[in-house]
């Protein structure tokens, strides 16, 4: 006995059929990339002296990027 495999709709293609046009899928997806940033930003600026060192990064490096606006890459 064999099962054919059927194909199924991907999860975001059901998804975007339910809540419909495929600007919102690019607004979320937006959102979710600037509130990224914002948490990037947030927690380099927790970091010391020390640690930005070891990443390559001055005090003024950090200061240039966290004073972007949160939809500045």
């Amino acid at each position: 006995m064999s099962f054919a495999r059927v194909a199924s709709p991907s999860r975001n293609h059901a998804a975007r059929t339910v809540f419909g046009h495929e600007w919102f899928w690019s607004a979320v997806s937006f959102f979710a990339c600037w509130r990224e940033r914002e948490t990037q930003r947030r927690q380099l600026r927790m970091l010391n002296d020390r640690m930005l060192r070891d990443i390559g990064l001055t005090r003024s490096d950090v200061d240039h990027e966290i004073r972007k606006p949160f939809w500045q890459g």
